[in-house]
């Protein structure tokens, strides 16, 4: 029986259930769903958000969740696994080198729940990412954590920090798989429970082809650990190009959207701060420096100049629900980095205060979004994103491989961004620019190698002579430097999106061919009224 279930207000969703319950009867259920139990499924209708426990004749429990049709999602992820050559759980006390051997093992269970406190003493919800060994040795606590309203994950087992291994490189998809089959039956038996949320941290080899399969495969509908910025990390992760929340991803190329029934919901490693990540170069891009990850924000000193970093992030979310069915903002943590007590006093400060983001684990999170996006649809995103950084002048750039941007703001901040993704194109515009700041086709569909990462397209340079408007739409005089039959161009305006065009705040993105030389565009938006 699965852990919990979903619905949407002002819906029906049908669940199956096990063929040992087939007889029994919905006994109680809380006033915001009507359950109703048909044979050997479980109907549930939203009446209103809600969370709470569902219970079948017979005692047995399960969490259900309703949530709006539109939501903004706050989702706490902490992972938890063991490691070989290194035991975190003593990092804090001899130091990381000595932490590190070929005879040390272990996790960092014993810091885990100093943030798991901070995070319930909010009132939300932990989806922990955690393998067989760390529910064997901490049973009683992480069960009492589950039957609170958390979700258990699995994250198999990992290595230290100084790992070069790669699943996706060095083994093959069926030795992956056999792996993971293991490792994730080793803990479903040990916990009783049907998993089908997944992590997979860096150490080895973070999502890439083979792990994405073995997860499919296994039925996985939720699989965390995305780095949209990150070209290489660690043991490389080579997610450049991808989109900055949950997709379904393509099996050939995990990096795109695929329109695949079959596919986990990927979410990001943890929220990016877009407007001020996109601007870095370098092979990590922006994600050592400005993320929902704590650590980064401390080492590049935002934590202590900027208390409100993160509500404004959150702000910029929730100002976007409107124009959007969701956002979701992932926080996670690794359980060796959740000891430092400053730093958790951050996080809660954020979670205590925060504006009112949904929370909810990532399953919940997943089963909404096969709800909203059944078979083979996918999402779309347009956000419009402020900078929340109000001390540039007070970031350390501390990292060689990732340095500070030509173009870094020491004083102000930098325009607003539109920011969009969907099943075949990922763009970022800088308000009022006509030019995009990046750009992939994902309607390309190319096959990428695995220690590679989506490149963004060559776009020509341009320069706009002239923009009339008229009651059925725009005619742009450009010239450009190159040909482009598939060129992007923004127009900021409150007329309609043409048809086939991206919608942005306050305009639109036609796709334009473009030839080297003198251009005259035609961009129909139908009469006025």
């Amino acid at each position: 029986m699965r852990q919990s279930y979903v619905a949407v207000v002002g819906r029906t969703v049908k669940y199956g259930l096990p063929e040992r319950l087939k007889n029994n009867a919905v006994e109680s259920a809380p006033a915001f769903v009507r359950a109703v139990k048909n044979g050997c499924s479980l109907e549930l209708e939203g009446l209103a958000p809600g969370r709470g426990e569902i219970l079948l004749s017979g005692g047995v429990p399960a969490r259900v969740a309703v949530f709006a049709e539109k939501e903004a999602f706050l989702a706490p992820v902490i992972s938890c696994n063991y490691h070989e050559g290194w035991f975190p759980g003593i990092q804090n006390e001899v130091g990381h080198p000595r932490c590190c051997g070929p005879d040390m093992h272990g996790n960092a269970f014993n810091y885990a729940r100093r943030l798991a406190d901070v995070i319930h003493g909010a009132g939300l919800p932990v989806t922990w990412l955690a393998d067989g060994y760390t529910w064997r040795n901490d049973t009683e606590t992480l069960e009492e954590y589950c039957r609170a309203g958390d979700e258990l994950g699995f994250m198999p087992p990992s290595r230290s920090h100084f790992n070069t291994g790669n699943y996706n490189l060095f083994l093959s998809e069926k030795e992956t798989f056999k792996i993971m089959e293991g490792q994730l039956a080793f803990l479903r038996n040990l916990s009783g429970k049907n998993i089908r949320t997944a992590g997979i941290d860096q150490f080895i080899g973070a999502i890439g082809t083979n792990i994405l399969r073995a997860m499919t495969k296994l039925g996985m509908r939720a699989l965390w650990g995305i780095g949209f910025d990150h070209r290489e990390c660690d043991t490389s992760m080579y997610h450049y190009g991808c989109p900055w929340n949950p997709y379904k991803p393509s099996l050939k190329n995990f990096r795109i959207p695929g329109r695949e029934n079959t596919a986990p919901w990927i979410f990001d490693w943890t929220y990016r701060d877009l407007v001020n990540t996109v601007h870095v170069p370098g092979v990590n891009s922006g994600a050592v420096y400005f993320s929902t990850d704590v650590d980064d924000i401390y080492n590049c000193r935002i934590a202590y100049h900027q208390p409100d970093y993160y509500n404004r992030i959150a702000e910029n979310l929730l100002a976007n629900v409107p124009d959007n069915d969701f956002a979701v903002m992932v926080v996670h943590q690794e359980d060796h980095d959740s000891g430092d007590g400053e730093r958790n006093a951050y996080l809660g400060r954020f979670f205590e205060s925060r504006p009112p983001l949904t929370a909810a684990t990532l399953g919940e999170i997943a089963d909404w979004l096969d709800i909203k996006y059944p078979g083979k649809a996918e999402p779309c995103k347009s956000l419009y994103l402020e900078d929340p950084l109000d001390c540039h002048d007070k970031v350390y750039f501390y990292s060689g491989s990732t340095p500070k941007p030509a173009d870094w703001p020491e004083k102000g901040k930098y325009p607003p961004v539109c920011a969009y993704y969907d099943a075949d194109t990922q763009v970022i515009f800088e308000r009022g620019s006509h030019a995009p700041f990046r750009y992939f086709d994902y309607s390309k569909q190319e096959e990428v190698a695995e220690d590679s990462f989506c490149s963004p397209e060559e776009l020509p340079e341009i320069r706009a002579l002239s923009i009339k408007e008229d009651p059925a739409g725009f005619t742009v005089a450009l010239e450009a430097s190159a040909d482009c039959p598939k060129y992007p161009f923004a127009v900021w305006t409150e007329r309609p999106v043409p048809r086939g065009a991206i919608r942005l705040r306050g305009g639109f993105a036609a796709f334009v061919s473009l030839v080297k030389g003198a251009n005259e565009i035609r961009i129909d938006c139908g009469e006025r009224v």
